[in-house]
């Protein structure tokens, strides 16, 4: 039944190619070259250069060839049309395959590929308001140009300045991200109160006790293949608004890697 149909519509898309070429052709050429064959045997019938009894030898002599002419044309435009749809099956068939690709290959790693992975790194214990992202290369190959998508949060947008232009194998770069001194001191980096400040914007805030906000780092490979290894920053918030700062933390989480093949863009 599968290849009845698959027979049926092939049918439906040959003559529906051939006709509308064949009909082009049917219409410039056929119809315009048999017009004036016939103007031309008028004519000479009518000056006398064709007489009666020669009429249908000169139409036969005219004819056969033309309708040879004609035969050849229409065989002609048959095997131009499978070749046609042969192409367009083609061009169908690498752009699934293209999309197929993409697809499969940007799903997860390679064995060989970087492996960029996060872990909050929390140095307030120390006295200093800052905090940040440590970024290790956990895969076989070194990353390249790692760095960490902005980070998209209610009331501000947290950017990442670091760039890390080489990271080898088991080698880590910290990341602190810029949040801005609207809390009356130099807290520019820090990276607790930003998602404290996240938590709180939230109605709920007094009896939530936590926050996800998606995030992304972008690497590549030798080669220039992309990298990204998306997750979520969980932010926890403790056991109310009013707890000591020690009881809120950052956890990195549910990374999902995708491999972007060399000509393909995503959009952001």
């Amino acid at each position: 039944m599968g290849g009845a149909n698959k027979l049926a519509n092939y049918g439906k898309r040959y003559m529906k190619t051939f006709s509308h070429k064949f009909g082009e052709f049917l219409w410039q050429q056929l119809v315009f070259g048999a017009s004036i064959a016939g103007l031309i045997l008028w004519q000479q019938i009518r000056r006398g250069l064709i007489t009666a009894p020669t009429i249908k030898a000169n139409v036969m002599a005219v004819g056969e060839p033309y309708g040879l002419v004609v035969g050849a044309i229409i065989v002609w435009h048959m095997v131009r049309t499978a070749y046609l749809l042969y192409l367009e099956d083609q061009a169908e068939i690498e752009s699934l395959n293209e999309k197929l690709a993409a697809k499969v290959v940007i799903t997860g790693l390679h064995d060989t590929d970087p492996r960029v992975e996060a872990v909050f790194v929390d140095e307030r214990v120390l006295g200093d308001k800052s905090s940040s992202l440590r970024l290790t290369n956990r895969g076989a190959e070194t990353a390249y140009m790692v760095r960490i998508f902005p980070v998209k949060l209610k009331q501000r947008i947290l950017t990442f300045p670091d760039l890390a232009e080489v990271l080898e194998n088991s080698h880590s770069a910290r990341f602190a991200p810029y949040v801005g001194d609207q809390w009356g001191y130099d807290s520019h980096w820090d990276f607790v109160r930003a998602m404290s400040e996240e938590w709180a914007s939230y109605p709920d805030y007094s009896t939530r006790r936590e926050v996800v906000v998606a995030a992304r780092i972008d690497f590549e490979n030798s080669q220039g293949v992309r990298f990204e290894a998306n997750f979520e920053l969980l932010y926890h918030g403790g056991q109310g608004y009013n707890n000591p700062e020690k009881h809120k933390s950052i956890e990195c989480r549910n990374f999902a890697y995708r491999r972007i093949p060399l000509g393909i863009t995503l959009s952001e």
